[in-house]
């Protein structure tokens, strides 16, 4: 009797394993803006104009634009953090050939500083991010490089407040992630 149990136990077992991944493989999140990066640097520059929606807002997106303009300190760039997730529209704080280093300041917040300048969100209060217990991961890059951007790298934070899925986060990015230019047609 114990074996025919343990039998069954197992086949329910299974059957759970399988409906999760059946699931798993058919269900994606919402609004995913994942494309073929090959696919994508071949098409036109600057692409199609196009409405896309993200963390409420919406935006007309000149997409593929950073694959023929260069990356600019103030931009508003749709990046896609990852393959999984949606993008997010995100500022420039600092473009390629910028100097970045990473300081707290007097209440123990890490700030962004650009060029030898503290680096300001658009209520024009110093970017604070990370965990003042641990060096954010910006930190590491200021030590490679003299904290000097390459080509095709910046720094992008979400505004007015920094650190949720931008660099305070993820530390310097790279442009081939961003799918494009984004202008805001709306405010919630």
């Amino acid at each position: 009797m114990n074996k025919k149990w343990n039998l069954v136990f197992g086949l329910v077992v299974l059957t759970i394993v399988i409906v999760v991944i059946l699931l798993r493989k058919h269900s994606a999140p919402p609004e995913v803006t994942f494309l073929d990066e090959t696919k994508r640097r071949q098409g036109p520059c600057p692409g199609e104009v196009k409405s896309v929606e993200s963390e409420n807002k919406k935006f007309q997106l000149t997409s593929n634009w950073y694959e023929c303009h260069p990356v600019t300190r103030g931009d508003l760039v749709f990046y896609q953090y990852s393959f999984t997730r949606p993008a997010v529209a995100r500022r420039v704080v600092a473009e390629p050939g910028d100097r970045i280093a990473v300081k707290k300041d007097r209440h123990q917040h890490w700030n962004l500083w650009v060029n030898e300048k503290v680096a300001l969100n658009s209520e024009k209060k110093p970017y604070e991010f990370g965990n003042e217990k641990h060096d954010p991961v910006l930190a590491l890059y200021t030590h490679q490089n003299n904290g000097k951007l390459k080509a095709r790298e910046a720094v992008v934070f979400s505004e007015p407040i920094a650190g949720s899925l931008d660099s305070g986060m993820f530390g310097v990015v790279n442009a081939d992630d961003f799918l494009g230019k984004p202008e805001e047609v709306s405010k919630p």
